[in-house]
């Protein structure tokens, strides 16, 4: 009969271990995705024609 009272203590520990190892990998997967990078940035030039309503966007520079 001591063998029984055994089973629940090794399933309650197998689910912490992999409830810790699961935890490991998702903190170490969201700290290696959130790397600093240089930030990129946009030229554009806007101008507006009000006699024909129309707005122009020329891109000059960037991304």
């Amino acid at each position: 009969m001591p063998n029984r009272a055994l089973s629940p203590v090794v399933a309650t520990v197998l689910l912490i271990v992999v409830t810790l190892v699961l935890a490991g990998t998702i903190g170490a997967v969201t700290v290696e995705s959130t790397t600093l990078r240089e930030p990129t940035y946009v030229a554009i030039d806007v101008s507006a024609d009000a006699a024909t309503d129309r707005l122009t966007f020329v891109h000059q520079a960037g991304d």
